[in-house]
């Protein structure tokens, strides 16, 4: 049954570069949900110029894009699979209005044993320092957006895994403010013991 490694934290925690990491260490596809919404933007499949603004976008677009992504992904049988900029909000995660959420959809698909969500905890001191000098370019890097999107975070996100580890999923917290290969060592011992 393929692992599924949810990799979460604030703007600059370096949630991506972790993911790689994991990626080549275990051999499992990395999938970032803001990439894929950035590109089905550049290409007008999406509208949406909430991202541009720091907002999050449409729960019930990113939870549709999402399945079909993930299900496409894992056609092939990885062992794992490695996810980044999803589970955003209650609604994306949980659903609404009769609507299945990202985690139900997840474990009915993966099995609840199988999912591990890891956190990489820094602070707003230092994710507003490290958007502020990342210049990737990104629209949402501007310094006024990276306040709105560490607000969207410690309001919307958070309490998202917080709710997953009073609900008994598997949640690690990981410092996020050592070196990255500081990082990684402690995050492969994680995985270790939960691979």
């Amino acid at each position: 049954m393929t692992k599924v490694i949810v990799v979460a934290g604030p703007p600059g925690s370096g949630k991506n570069t972790q993911a790689d990491f994991i990626s080549q260490e275990f051999g499992f596809p990395h999938f970032d949900t803001g990439d894929i919404l950035r590109r089905l933007k550049r290409e007008g499949a999406i509208k949406d110029n909430e991202m541009e603004k720091g907002n999050l976008m449409d729960p019930t677009v990113v939870r549709e894009i999402f399945k079909r992504e993930i299900k496409e992904l894992t056609k092939s049988g990885p062992g794992g699979v490695v996810l980044t900029g999803t589970l955003r909000t209650a609604e994306e995660s949980f659903g609404s209005f009769g609507e299945e959420g990202l985690i139900q959809w997840l474990e009915n698909n993966y099995g609840r044993s199988n999912l591990l969500f890891l956190i990489i905890d820094i602070s707003t001191a230092e994710s507003i320092k490290r958007n502020s000098i990342r210049n990737e370019g990104r629209p949402d890097d501007d310094p006024e957006i990276i306040k709105v999107r560490l607000a969207e975070y410690d309001n919307k996100t958070k309490p998202v895994f917080q709710r997953l580890s009073r609900e008994g999923y598997k949640v690690i917290i990981v410092d996020g403010m050592p070196d990255r290969a500081t990082i990684f060592e402690d995050i492969k011992d994680h995985l270790r013991q939960w691979l």
